[in-house]
C-alpha cells in the first residue's frame, strides 16, 4: 500500500484542540491502495468522503495520580559498632547496576518515486513491482471483446533518506501509520493497528527519543 507523505499532517488535524469538523476523502486506485487525504481524490480513483469531529484535547486520557509513597519506619537506634565491624571493607561496586546498553539509530528509511511523480516513504529500498493494467485493441481498431488482458510493470524509484533525517521522518512514518487505523473501516483496523504498534516499538526501541547524554 503506497501513502501519501501528506497523511502525516491529517493526524495533527484530527486532533486539534479545536475540536472542528474534519473532512477527509478515502481514495483507492484500480489496485486497491488505499489513501487518506484532505482534499478530493484524483480523477480514476474511487472516492468515499468522510466527515469527523476533531479530537478535543480535553479527550485525551489525564495522566494517573502518583501513588503515594509510603512512610518509612522510624529508624533504629544505631549501636555501637564492634571492632570486627569497623574493620570490614564495602565492596560498593558490587551493588553498582551496569548501564543499559546505548540504543541505536532507527533503521533505514528510503523516499519513493513513482511514474507519476507521487512520492511515499518506504523501509525497502526496491519495492515490488506494480501491474498497471493496458487498454487493448482489436485488429480493427475497436476495444478489446474476447476478454484479453495486458499490464504494464512499473517500479518505483527510491533513495535512503540522510541519517540526520531518519529521527523525524520516523515520527511522521509512526504518525501516518496512526491515521490509517483510527480512519480505517472496521474490516482493516485490525491489521492496520498492528502495522501503527510495529512502527511505533521500532521508534521507540530507537535512541530517537533518547536524551543526549552530558559530555565527561
Amino acid at each position: 500500500m503506497r501513502r501519501a507523505l501528506c497523511l502525516a499532517a491529517l493526524l495533527a488535524c484530527a486532533g486539534a484542540a479545536s475540536a472542528e469538523p474534519v473532512v477527509f476523502y478515502r481514495c483507492t486506485d484500480a489496485q486497491d491502495n488505499l489513501t487518506i487525504q484532505n482534499m478530493p481524490c484524483p480523477k480514476g480513483m474511487r472516492q468515499q468522503k468522510k466527515i469527523m469531529q476533531g479530537v478535543s484535547s480535553a479527550a485525551l486520557p489525564t495522566t494517573l495520580a502518583a501513588k503515594p509513597v509510603p512512610s518509612s519506619p522510624p529508624a533504629s537506634t544505631p549501636t555501637a559498632a564492634t571492632p570486627a565491624d569497623a574493620a570490614a571493607p564495602v565492596d560498593t561496586t558490587a551493588a553498582a547496576a551496569p548501564p543499559p546498553p546505548p540504543k541505536l539509530p532507527p533503521p533505514p528509511l528510503y523516499t519513493c518515486t513513482t511514474r507519476e511523480q507521487a512520492s511515499y516513504i518506504g523501509e525497502v529500498a526496491e519495492p515490488p513491482p506494480r501491474c498497471v493494467p493496458l487498454h487493448t485493441t482489436d485488429l480493427d481498431g475497436g476495444p478489446n471483446q474476447a476478454g484479453g488482458s495486458a499490464c504494464e510493470v512499473l517500479r518505483d524509484q527510491c533513495q535512503p533518506l540522510p541519517a540526520e533525517q531518519l529521527c523525524d521522518t520516523w515520527k511522521n512514518y509512526v504518525a501516518e501509520a496512526e491515521t490509517h487505523w483510527r480512519f480505517a473501516v472496521p474490516e482493516h483496523a485490525e491489521a492496520l493497528r498492528a502495522e501503527f504498534e510495529r512502527r511505533q516499538y521500532l521508534l521507540e526501541a530507537s535512541n530517537c527519543g533518547a536524551p543526549e547524554r552530558p559530555a565527561p
